[in-house]
């Protein structure tokens, strides 16, 4: 779902994971709107854009300093969520070029975080975190090329 070298973007792994650990809460518990409705990225349906079934939920959008409902889109399965979080940041080309552009986990965490994709400000921060915690980068394939970086601490081949 990360690998759109064929129109030449490509999506970190890393980034991509480090997002939906954040985001659905996979640290004690999933949160409600990724076990219930498959959305490990907390994405909103914004506009007419989304033709799929969405779900309500209070998260961080206020409205005359009253916190509102705010519409979540729903997917039929994980596969689902992790396919549609690429076309939206492919989709959304000018607001995430810096993501899209990204060649390392850092440099992906840092620039989903100043993208305003969510509203925390430690937002990339937090993934950086998550990804080093996890070793993430792991799951990278380098840039434009087809290998797994490899560990001295682990069995994964080259290829």
């Amino acid at each position: 779902y990360n690998h759109y070298l064929n129109q030449g973007i490509y999506i970190l792994a890393s980034g991509t994971l480090a997002q939906a650990f954040v985001e659905a809460g996979v640290e004690g518990r999933l949160s409600s709107l990724c076990s219930t409705h498959n959305n490990h990225f907390g994405i909103k349906s914004h506009g007419k854009l989304w033709k799929g079934k969405t779900t309500k939920r209070k998260d961080d959008h206020y409205i005359k300093g009253k916190l509102v409902h705010s519409n979540f889109r729903c997917y039929i399965d994980d596969a689902a969520s992790y396919h549609d979080h690429s076309l939206f940041l492919i989709n959304g080309k000018f607001r995430y070029r810096n993501v899209l552009k990204a060649t390392t986990a850092k440099d992906y965490c840092y620039a989903i975080g100043r993208s305003g994709y969510a509203t925390s400000k430690t937002y990339g921060r937090d993934l950086k975190y998550k990804v080093d915690k996890y070793n993430l980068d792991i799951f990278d394939v380098k840039y434009n090329e087809f290998y797994w970086k490899t560990r001295k601490d682990s069995n994964i081949v080259s290829w």
